[in-house]
């Protein structure tokens, strides 16, 4: 009836998926790229806070997030958003940052360092993301032609981290 079974599998335009992300079809408004980048650092602002109240610094308020924008003397228009959370790691930019789709507040490894900030103080202290599919930041290349991030991770583990600039 249905003839001999064969080997089929789903395959992937990139070039029309990454145009699917970044194109006018999903966000009708290209300015949208400031909630997308304005969730994230209120995240990443808010997990700060959850760690910093984890580790005993009650009191503990985040610096407000700024967003400045200016045009330059050749007409190129920039957006600077600083936000104080808890920054990214080179493991969490490989793994969850740089790849289209995977979100690092949905991950395993984000859930265990969660679990080791809540066991601190032996009580369930809530956080809960917003991001959730891993594809926000793409929609600044809606009206971006480059972007800059500059980050500094902070360690559950009382080591150091550095610095590090991403240029896009």
């Amino acid at each position: 009836l249905f003839g001999s079974p064969g080997r089929f599998c789903f395959t992937v335009k990139k070039e029309r998926i990454l145009d699917l992300f970044m194109g006018e079809q999903l966000y009708a408004d290209k300015f949208v790229f400031i909630r997308e980048i304005m969730q994230n650092a209120i995240d990443t602002s808010c997990y700060r806070k959850f760690w910093e109240e984890a580790r005993g610094v009650e009191s503990f308020k985040v610096p407000s997030i700024e967003i400045y924008d200016w045009v330059d003397e050749c007409a190129n228009h920039y957006v600077r958003i600083n936000d104080y959370g808890m920054g990214m790691s080179k493991k969490i930019i490989e793994n969850y940052f740089l790849k289209v789709g995977e979100s690092y507040y949905r991950s395993d490894d984000f859930n265990v360092e969660k679990l080791k900030i809540e066991n601190k103080r032996r009580q369930k202290i809530s956080f809960q993301p917003i991001s959730q599919f891993g594809i926000g930041f793409l929609s600044c290349f809606l009206v971006c032609d480059s972007i800059e991030i500059y980050t500094c991770y902070r360690p559950i583990e009382n080591t150091s981290s550095d610095i590090i600039r991403l240029s896009i």
